[in-house]
């Protein structure tokens, strides 16, 4: 066959057919022993090859169908991150972290203000650097991944884990964007890029 046919149901249909009808021929043939074997052979492969078509065709749905029921799952978890309540009124979460911050510096003998004694304290403003840099991230709130739950993030790392799987799989179905959106959904269920 020089061109590629697609195996369409009703093709693979009438493989199988052509198939029975070999056997059915070469049973009431009186073939030479060896050219007999070579016959058989090749009906024992063909019958395999389309076992395994079939096999095939199978997975394939039962894959797409976690691939859609995965995707529903990724829909329903934006649905809801985007629903978020909007954070309460009053001071920003970051604010006592940054009193604090500013507390270290004033106490701080090379840094901080004249008028204390601070001869019994070294110098800890890097500290305060780090206070600062959590009340900014305080203050940024929760990250997508962060508002799923434990068994919800597992199930969307397992389903995302399956379609890089078949990504990886099936190359000619997928681009660069569908791979920059999965690793995009990975970062969100907090499995990696």
């Amino acid at each position: 066959m020089s061109e590629h046919t697609e195996l369409t149901p009703k093709r693979l249909d009438q493989m199988a057919e052509r198939l029975n009808d070999a056997r059915r021929v070469s049973a009431l043939a009186s073939w030479p022993l060896g050219l007999y074997r070579d016959v058989a052979r090749q009906q024992a492969d063909s019958a395999a090859l389309l076992a395994e078509v079939a096999r095939l065709r199978a997975q394939v749905a039962d894959l797409t169908q976690q691939r859609d029921a995965a995707r529903a799952v990724v829909a329903e978890q934006q649905e809801q991150l985007s629903a978020a309540p909007p954070r309460p009124a009053g001071p920003a979460p970051g604010e006592a972290l940054r009193d604090a911050a500013d507390e270290i510096v004033a106490d701080c003998p090379d840094h901080g203000s004249d008028d204390r004694d601070t001869g019994y304290m070294a110098c800890h403003c890097d500290a305060a650097d780090y206070l600062r840099r959590l009340a900014d991230d305080a203050d940024a709130g929760p990250t997508p991944g962060e508002a799923l739950r434990d068994s919800a993030r597992l199930f969307l790392t397992f389903a995302l884990e399956l379609a890089a799987d078949q990504m990886s799989l099936r190359p000619d179905e997928f681009d660069a964007d569908d791979q920059a959106d999965l690793e995009r959904l990975m970062r969100l269920a907090g499995g990696g890029s």
